[in-house]
């Protein structure tokens, strides 16, 4: 896979990063949650807002 635009975005309600990838000549749009990476990666709960 192709990261198809490098600079993945903040969703509008700020809930979620937006990222694009290129599979197979298919651009698919990614989103990871806001709770995932705060869970996942321990960003803090008040970073950002």
């Amino acid at each position: 896979m192709d990261v198809v635009d490098l600079a993945p975005e903040v969703s509008l309600d700020s809930r979620a990063v937006v990222f694009r990838l290129c599979d197979r000549n298919r651009d698919i749009e990614c989103t990871i949650t806001r709770e995932a990476l705060e869970d996942h990666f321990w960003l803090s709960r008040d970073t950002g807002r």
